[in-house]
C-alpha cells in the first residue's frame, strides 16, 4: 500500500473498506466471528434449525462517506449475489 500511495497521490482517497454480517432471527451466533467470554464454562448446548430465517447486512466506509447499510434477505451470500449488490447498489452511489 505504501508503494501504491507513493506512485499515486490519490490512492488513499479512492480506498474503501466493506464488510458484511449475518443476523439470525433465531438468536444463533456465528461462533467463527464472535468471541464470548465468561468466568465459568456453562456446559450448555443449543440446537438451531438449519437455514433459519436471517438477514445479511453490508456496509462500506470510504474516506468521506459511509455507504449502507444494505440489507439482503438471501439464504446465503454467494459471489453472484455479492457482485449484484456491488454493481446494482454500491457503484451507482459512488
Amino acid at each position: 500500500m505504501q508503494q501504491w500511495s507513493e506512485e499515486d497521490d490519490d490512492f488513499f482517497n479512492r480506498l474503501i473498506f466493506g464488510d458484511e454480517s449475518t443476523f439470525h432471527f433465531s438468536g444463533k451466533v456465528n461462533k467463527h466471528d464472535v468471541w464470548i467470554c465468561g468466568t465459568e464454562n456453562p456446559r450448555e448446548m443449543a440446537q438451531y434449525v438449519r437455514d433459519s430465517p436471517k438477514d445479511n447486512v453490508f456496509c462500506v466506509v470510504s474516506r468521506t462517506k459511509v455507504y449502507g447499510p444494505f440489507f439482503s434477505h438471501e439464504i446465503t451470500v454467494t459471489g453472484i449475489t455479492y457482485f449484484d449488490m456491488v454493481s446494482d447498489w454500491l457503484l451507482p452511489q459512488m
